[in-house]
């Protein structure tokens, strides 16, 4: 075949094109569009499938990924770095799934391929982007009568438990509770975006019991210290581990499981999603009541706690006389499976304390009674039939695609 001298340049011009425009050409049609072949489900591996390149000049997050066979990228990975056992990688695409493409691309995220074919690069908005991308949906939201966004990832290091509930527990203005967002740790940043970015879709009904739960073990944590620094030191901060770890987990699973289960179904509504599998919604229950308690008084987790680590009686101070049964201290089984062994001073400083907490506790202003009455697979099924229509208000709310 001949090709002719015009033909030769057309074709150099058209590399020239696609080498400086890959982005839009290969991911974003003009970063307006995440084409739907990127969002195919892919195999899991136990290896590091994705590299963190760093921010770059648009605060974006930049990750890689190689391909396999047949140009098939390897996306989702169970790898855990050893100075984070407990941050799996994930899938970066886990949040565009989630929020659905339009959205995605609206937020900034983009996803295309080299050249060669041999790698792909997804960019995210990093922690100050993310932030200010909140900060104007919630000015449309609150202008047009609708909820605002009630959590909001910003950008902290790797933090302790201890820092984790004392961000989650800060507001700020319609912002209740604040998750850290690690966008610059090449071990952490992947888990970080694909885990811990969807929150920002939770009904702020949820939220809010969450925060109360958390400011209820941060308080009480605090009062304990200064009652006893060494049961500060033991059990004090391990109810501290145990909520941050619900948190953490009351956020990442539920943004796995949503971004995973969409990609199976090729992006389909929730509500089709959910109706397909029944036991995805009981799942998505499970973990969302990790992060908000459902059928517990926020006070009677911590009371609950309590009984499970020292063997404090109470109850007769449960609100909740069915605390007991809904109960579930397992998660992780190495670090919240301790056990404390107390003297009888050590014993009665401690049931002196929770008398004065509570008695503080229940005569506040602002002290109240939370519904028990539904199961966590029940606030699931609400959760999920208002998603799709919830994506639709932020997507209206954001306005064209950023770049």
């Amino acid at each position: 075949m001949r090709i002719n001298v015009s033909m030769k340049k057309a074709l150099l011009l058209f590399a020239l094109c696609l080498a400086i425009f890959p982005a839009s050409v290969y991911g974003l049609g003009s970063c307006r569009t995440i084409l739907v072949r990127h969002l195919k489900q892919s195999e899991s591996s136990d290896a590091k499938t994705v590299t963190f390149e760093g921010l770059d000049s648009n605060g974006d997050v930049v990750l890689k990924t190689g391909c396999r066979l047949l140009n098939t990228p390897s996306w989702n990975s169970h790898y855990r770095p050893d100075a984070h056992p407990y941050s799996p990688q994930g899938d970066p695409r886990w949040p565009i799934a989630l929020f659905g493409r339009k959205l995605a691309a609206q937020m900034g995220f983009r996803i295309h391929r080299s050249l060669t074919r041999r790698s792909y690069t997804l960019r995210a908005p990093g922690a100050e982007k993310f932030g200010r991308l909140v900060r104007l949906m919630n000015q449309n939201l609150i202008r047009e009568h609708l909820e605002p966004i009630t959590v909001l990832p910003v950008a902290a290091d790797y933090v302790t438990n201890a820092q984790l509930l004392q961000l989650a527990i800060s507001r700020d203005g319609p912002i209740l509770m604040k998750v850290p967002y690690d966008d610059h740790n090449p071990s952490l940043t992947p888990h970080e975006e694909a885990y811990h970015l969807g929150v920002v879709v939770y009904p702020k009904r949820l939220v809010k019991r969450a925060v109360e739960v958390t400011k209820i073990t941060h308080d009480f944590a605090e009062l304990l210290s200064q009652r006893d620094p060494e049961l500060g030191s033991t059990v004090g901060k391990q109810i501290e581990t145990n909520r941050a770890l619900w948190l953490d987990a009351g956020q990442g699973n539920v943004a796995m499981l949503l971004g995973k289960t969409r990609l199976a179904y090729n992006m389909q509504s929730y509500q089709k999603v959910f109706d397909e599998d029944p036991a995805d919604e009981r799942r998505l229950g499970s973990f969302l009541d990790l992060f908000a308690w459902f059928q517990m008084q926020p006070v009677d987790v911590l009371l609950m706690q309590l009984h499970y680590l020292t063997g404090v009686e109470v109850d007769d101070l449960l609100i909740t006389k069915t605390a007991a049964a809904h109960f579930r201290p397992h998660l992780p089984a190495e670090e919240s499976s301790k056990r404390f062994l107390l003297s009888a001073a050590q014993r009665a400083t401690l049931n002196e304390t929770i008398s004065d907490f509570l008695e503080a506790y229940t005569n506040s202003p602002n002290f109240k009674l939370y519904d028990t009455s539904k199961t966590p697979t029940e606030h699931a099924r609400e959760f999920i039939k208002g998603l799709d229509e919830r994506l639709a208000e932020l997507s209206n709310a954001l306005g064209p695609a950023r770049r």
